[in-house]
């Protein structure tokens, strides 16, 4: 990362990645968002105090993807993400939205890479899981999936790529 080494700069490439892989998401879906205020956004993220604000972050994040309905920021650490995206289906289930964008953005931060550091959790070379050798290594970057009803993507003759029938 050329020229990222404070919290400003972090925050600033973390919703970069985020509004990236959110466009990235939505072209990709072919969704043609008729009522933006039908259009969720759910972050995921482990940076924590490093937005400044986490709910201003995903706000930005929702106002650069033209979403106006419920912008949700998750901060569960590791399962961040994962949780965005059981909190989407929450949404699309209980009526809140026709649309949720949800995943999740990181950056690496000394204090992230120290945590892991000091836990002895990471490999100094290229690891897989259930392999050898043991540990993890560390990396950025956003990604997004678009969630909507089963019935709207048959409606609109949507390739449907994926179901997410429950999370716990």
């Amino acid at each position: 990362r050329v020229g990222v080494d404070d919290a400003t700069g972090s925050r600033a490439l973390c919703i970069r990645f985020a509004v990236e892989a959110g466009r990235e998401a939505l072209k990709r879906s072919g969704v043609r968002i008729v009522n933006a205020s039908r259009v969720a956004l759910v972050l995921g993220t482990s940076m924590g105090s490093h937005l400044g604000g986490l709910h201003e972050a995903s706000a930005e994040v929702a106002k650069a993807l033209g979403v106006e309905g419920p912008v949700i920021t998750v901060s569960t650490a590791c399962a961040s993400s994962t949780n965005a995206l059981g909190i989407g289906k929450e949404l699309l289930d209980q009526g809140l939205a026709d649309v949720v964008v949800a995943g999740g953005a990181d950056v690496l931060v000394p204090e992230i890479f120290t945590g892991f550091h000091g836990l002895g959790l990471l490999s100094a070379s290229k690891c897989a899981p259930f392999s050898e050798p043991m540990g993890t290594t560390l990396g950025e970057g956003g990604g997004f999936l678009v969630l909507e009803r089963e019935a709207d993507a048959r409606a609109r003759e949507a390739t449907i790529v994926s179901y997410l029938s429950g999370y716990a």
